[in-house]
This record gives C-alpha cells, structure tokens and sequence, in this order.
C-alpha cells in the first residue's frame, strides 16, 4: 500500500525550496551584474565627457613649464599655482606630469595618501590617445597600485630633457572613499527593499504557480494510490496537452488494462473453480459405479448367475472406458492449451476425410435409427494442416450431432467454400435436434457448460472445448447455429492450402 509522501520529500516542496534558491541566486548575480554594468557605464561616462580635461589643462600650463628635475615633486612655484587653481575648479582629480617613459616627475593632489609607483604603464595612455580608442580605458591609479582607475591623458613638450604627458586621474581617492560609503548606504537599502518586498512577492507568485503547476500531479498521485487500493475503476481526467497530460493518459491506458486483466483472471478462476467441480463429479460418478458393482459380485459371488455377474462386470468396464475417455480429454485438453503444443501439418482431402468418417459413423447412426450423409463437395478442397486432430475435431462435432438429433432425422454434412480474409474451407454437421437458445449458442463452447434447455440439462462436457481450440490452432473459426423451429448447426472453417 503506498503511504502518504512525507513533507520535506513532497515534489511541490522541493521544487519550491528549488525556485526559492535560484530565486536568490537570481538575485545576488543580478545585483552584482547590474553593479558591474552601472559602474563600467559611469566610467565610460566620466571618461567620455573628460576626453579634452588633460588637453585643455596642458594648453594651459605648458607655458609654465620649465625644465624639472627627475624627482618627484618638484615644480615652480607659477606652476604650481596655475595646477592649484585648475584643482580648486575640480577638486575631485589627480595631475601627474609623466616622462616619455613613464616615469612619475611630479604630481599635484589634495590627498594625504603617498605615492605608491615610481612609473605607470603607458600602453592605456597610447590607448586613449589613438583615433580609434574604445572607452573607457583603465590605467593605473599611482596611490592605489591594485586598482585601475580612468583617466585623461594629454602629451606635454618641455618635461626634464623632452616631451612628456600630463595624466589625470579622474577619480581620486577622496572621491572613492566618499562614493564608496554612499554605494554601500544604497546597496544595502535596495537589498533590505529586495529582501523584504520583491523577493517575497516573486516567491509568493512563484509558490501559487508552482502549486497549480503541480496540482494535477498531486490528483494523478492519488488516483494512482487509490488505484493501489484496488479501486480499479478509478482514472485521471485531464485536457492537457502537456507530459503531465500524456502521462495521465497513459495510467488511465495501463489501468484499463489491468482492471481487463484482473477481471479475465477471475473469470479464469471461476472457471477453474467449476471445472474442477465438474471434473469431480464426473469422475466420480464411474468410479462409484465401477466400486459399487464389483463390491456386489464380490459380496454376492455365490448367488450371482453367470448373466447377472457378467452383466455387472460389462457395466463396470463400459464405466471404467468412460472413465479412461474423461482423462484422455482431460490431457488431450491440457496439452492443445499449452503455448508449445506443436501441430504436425500435412496436406490432404478434406472432402476424402469427410466422406470416410461418415462411413465410419453409419453404423452407430443407424442403431440411433439416424441417417448420416454428406452432401456431395464441390471439391477436394486440399488443407494443410494436422490431419489427426481435424479428425477429432469432426469426430467430436459428429458424435455431439448424434446425441441430441431426434430418431428418424437426418444429419447433414457439407463441405462448402468460404471468402473471408482469404479462401477458406466451411465444414458445417447440421442435426434435426431441439435446438440452441441465444446463450448456449455464445456459450457452448466452453468446458464444462451446462444450461438448463429443451433438450434438458445440457452438459457440454470438453468434446466441443477440444475441437474449438483444435481449429483455433488451425487459423479458423468454429460457431453454433440455431433456428427457432429447431436443428443446430456446428460448423467451423480452415484456410484452403495456396495452388
């Protein structure tokens, strides 16, 4: 019996706490995709609308530039001013004045911070200096080593021996510490405003969805535990089109199935319940026969007459040969049932068949004062199949048409040719009888069947069971007719072999 899903092992449960961490993650990778973004898009803003500050400002002091030494530093005093002036305009920017090598000759901040590098790179400052530059371009900050910093860089003439550049950190470090305490202020107001309203409302959202989403699979998981149960006429409904849909479908194919299955084994048992009832009964009734006749010539043996004694001892081997007939169906039965049974085909007369047993079946026809004949075939109509059971098939068919024809008819044999799927041979045994009813005529066929009609309690016993499974091994058909005003025909058909 399936028992109840625990709750952390539900399928919603799991793919909710699924959607909940990827709803996270979402959320963290976006912020730091979208910090990226914002800060590369502000650097390439700052840089773009700085692209002519080192130009300007490099017109603007080169007339005082005066040969420097090659330490840091040291500049004139008229120089200094002019830089002084430019960064009170604009107090957020670094000036460095830079040999052709790369080499730092003096620099003007308004930050306590040292100098870390002697040189910087100067492959940006070529970079940004081309016609063809791709903003914004990252060089090095001289205070801060381990972070690139944009910047405006302009060539100068009259550095210590030669030309030089004046580069320009747009950034400085004050501006970093500011921006840096502002930027932490507003992540950490829009994560608490992410956290508590829009992650919350996603998840919400995401939970209802997820909920609907699998509610079908929630009702398909029931249906299928009560199914377990043995409630097998429960089924899924669903108009989806979707894989949840297809799966439904195909439970509800599988259970048609089983529940098909599990009725036709019950049907099974029940026949197998009442074909050993009957089996007992009938072997039974020869057994008892057979001990209760020789019990009385073996109490009576001296007062039996020679006729009484061989009277009882005829009796008792008719029961006995009846007996050995029951069994020998019994097994003959048995072993056409079994899916290995092998048939021994060969081709032959079907009509030269017919005609044979007929003969054979005269006389005992004529002692039921019955007449039997066979209407001459149209054919020889050559079959291929295991000429000893189609025997046994027409034997049998023959001596059930004898038993119940009234005295003084006539039973009927014709051989005609049939087109279904293909050419086929219809052997049909009509008997002047009382006839069948609609539900004998169904079921007749099987073992054992009995119904009460007007040729009384009719016990079709396993005859009419072994020839209809002999011809369903042949490939043909076999059925029951009947008229109102009585006869029965039996008749049963085989593929005509290919000329």
């Amino acid at each position: 019996m399936i028992g109840r899903v625990p709750f952390l092992s539900s399928f919603y449960v799991r793919l909710s706490l699924i959607f909940l961490t990827l709803i996270l993650l979402l959320a963290v990778l976006q912020a730091q995709i979208a910090a990226n973004a914002f800060e590369r898009k502000r650097a390439e803003i700052d840089q773009r609308a700085n692209t002519m500050l080192a130009a300007d400002m490099a017109s603007e002091i080169e007339p005082y530039l005066s040969p420097l030494g090659q330490s840091m530093g040291v500049y004139s005093d008229a120089l200094g001013s002019a830089i002084h002036y430019m960064m009170v305009l604009n107090p957020l920017i670094e000036i460095y004045l830079v040999s052709a090598e790369g080499t730092i000759l003096g620099y003007f901040a308004d930050t306590p911070e040292e100098v870390q590098l002697e040189r910087i790179n100067l492959d940006p400052v070529f970079a940004f200096l081309s016609n063809d530059r791709m903003l914004p371009i990252y060089g090095d900050d001289p205070r801060r080593p381990n972070q690139p910093t944009t910047f405006s860089a302009a060539r100068l003439s009259g550095i210590g021996n030669g030309s030089g550049f004046l580069y320009v950190v747009l950034k400085s470090s004050v501006y970093d510490t500011a921006r840096t305490e502002i930027e932490d202020q507003y992540f950490q107001n829009a994560f608490r405003e992410s956290l508590f309203l829009s992650i919350p409302l996603v998840a919400i959202l995401g939970l209802l969805l997820f909920f609907l989403l699998t509610l079908r699979l929630r009702r398909l998981t029931a249906t299928v535990r009560a199914f377990g149960t043995g409630q097998y006429d429960v089924r899924v409904t669903t108009r989806s089109r979707d894989e949840v849909g297809e799966l439904s479908d195909s439970f509800n194919l599988m259970a048609d199935q089983i529940a098909s299955s599990v009725q036709s084994l019950a049907k099974v048992e029940r026949e197998r319940r009442d074909l050993v009832a009957n089996i007992s009964h009938d072997l039974r009734t020869p057994l008892s026969t057979i001990r209760g006749y020789i019990e009385t010539v073996l109490q009576k043996d001296e007062v039996l007459s020679p006729s009484e004694r061989r009277e009882y001892l005829r009796t008792s081997l008719s029961s006995a040969e009846a007996l050995g007939r029951l069994v020998g169906e019994l097994f003959e039965l048995s072993r056409l049932e079994n899916a290995d049974s092998a048939l021994r085909p060969e081709s032959f007369s079907l009509a030269e068949l017919g005609h044979d047993l007929v003969m054979q079946f005269s006389l005992e026809a004529k002692k039921r004062d019955v007449s039997i004949v066979l209407e001459p075939p149209a054919d020889l109509f050559v079959v291929r199949a295991d000429i000893s059971l189609i025997e046994r098939t027409i034997t049998n068919l023959l001596e059930n048409a004898l038993r119940y024809t009234f005295p003084g008819t006539t039973v009927q044999v014709v051989l005609v040719e049939v087109s279904i799927d293909r050419p086929m041979v219809q052997v049909s045994i009509t008997d002047q009888g009382p006839g069948l009813t609609k539900e004998q005529q169904a079921n007749v066929f099987q073992r054992y069947y009995t119904e009460g009609t007007k040729r009384g309690s009719v016990r079709t016993g396993l005859g009419l069971a072994i020839a209809q499974r002999i011809v369903e091994l042949h490939g043909g058909k076999i059925g029951a007719r009947s008229e109102q005003s009585g006869g029965s025909e039996f008749y049963f058909t085989l593929p005509l072999e290919e000329k």
